[in-house]
C-alpha cells in the first residue's frame, strides 16, 4: 500500500471534521473515505456525519464508471446533437441505470419501456431526447432527434454540420496531417488516438475514408467538405 492511499483517506475525512459536517453525499466508491470523516468527527468530540452514497454512472464503455480520464463521458456542455449521438451508442444493460441516474422519468413508464419485447432502441431515443432536453431545452431534443435519424437512419451526411477552421499552424505547403488536425479540432484526446481512429476505418472527408494515419489532406481541397471522425462527430471544414 502506498503512503498516498492511506493519507488520502484521512486528508478527505478531516474535511468533515474542518466543516463539521452533518451529512456528506458521495459515490458508493467512497464509502471507506466517508466513513474514515465519521470516525474522526468522533475523535474531535463531534457528532459523526451521516453518509448518503449513490450508485455510480457506468460510462459509454458499458464497464467503467464515467470519467473523462477514460474518455467514456457525455460533458454536460456538449453539443445536442454530440451528446443525443453519444447517448444512442450505450449498451442496452445501461438502459435502466441511465433512466434512473439521469431522468426525471417515472420507474413505472422506465418498466415499459423496456419490457420484453420492446425495441431497446425506442428506449435509446426516448433516453437521448430526455437528456438533451434537461441540458438544451425540448425544442433543441427534438432538432438533435431529427438529425440522428437523417444521418445515422437514412445514412445522410449532415449538410449543418458544425463548421471548424483548419488551424493555420498546422499548413505546411498547402497541407495539413490528418491526425494533427483531429486532436487540433478536440475530436480526439490526443494524436496517437487520433491515428488509431483513421486506421480503423472511423474517419472520413466528403464521404471518402480516409486510412494513412500518417496522412496528409489538401486544405485547398478539403475547404467546405464534411470531415468525420467515429460515428457522431461531424465537422464542415473551412
Amino acid at each position: 500500500i502506498g503512503m498516498h492511499e492511506i493519507l488520502y483517506p484521512l486528508c478527505q475525512g478531516y474535511d468533515s471534521v474542518a466543516m463539521q459536517a452533518d451529512v456528506e453525499l458521495g459515490g458508493n466508491d467512497q464509502k471507506f473515505n466517508n466513513l474514515v470523516g465519521r470516525n474522526l468527527q468522533g475523535q474531535f468530540g463531534q457528532e459523526p456525519q451521516v453518509v448518503m452514497l449513490m450508485p455510480l454512472l457506468v460510462g459509454l464503455d458499458g464497464k467503467e464508471k464515467m470519467s473523462q480520464s477514460l474518455g467514456n463521458y457525455i460533458s454536460v456542455v456538449d453539443a445536442p446533437n454530440d451528446m443525443f449521438g453519444k447517448t444512442m451508442s450505450i449498451p442496452d444493460h445501461l438502459l435502466e441505470s441511465w433512466f434512473t441516474l439521469c431522468t426525471d422519468v417515472s420507474l413505472e413508464e422506465v418498466r415499459e419501456l423496456l419490457a420484453d419485447g420492446a425495441n431497446p432502441r425506442d428506449a435509446k431515443v426516448r433516453l437521448a431526447r430526455e437528456i438533451v432536453a434537461l441540458y438544451h431545452g425540448d425544442g433543441a431534443a427534438a432538432e438533435a432527434d431529427a438529425y440522428f435519424v437523417r444521418t445515422f437512419t437514412k445514412r445522410e451526411e449532415p449538410v449543418d454540420a458544425p463548421e471548424a477552421a483548419i488551424p493555420p499552424e498546422l499548413v505546411k505547403e498547402g497541407q495539413v496531417s490528418v491526425a494533427a488536425l483531429i486532436h487540433a479540432l478536440q475530436l480526439s484526446e490526443s494524436i496517437g488516438e487520433a491515428r488509431r481512429l483513421i486506421k480503423s476505418g472511423a474517419v472520413s472527408l466528403g464521404g471518402a475514408k480516409l486510412e494513412d494515419p500518417f496522412g496528409s489532406l489538401d486544405v485547398a481541397d478539403s475547404q467546405g467538405k464534411v470531415f468525420k471522425v467515429g460515428k457522431h462527430r461531424f465537422r464542415t471544414l473551412r
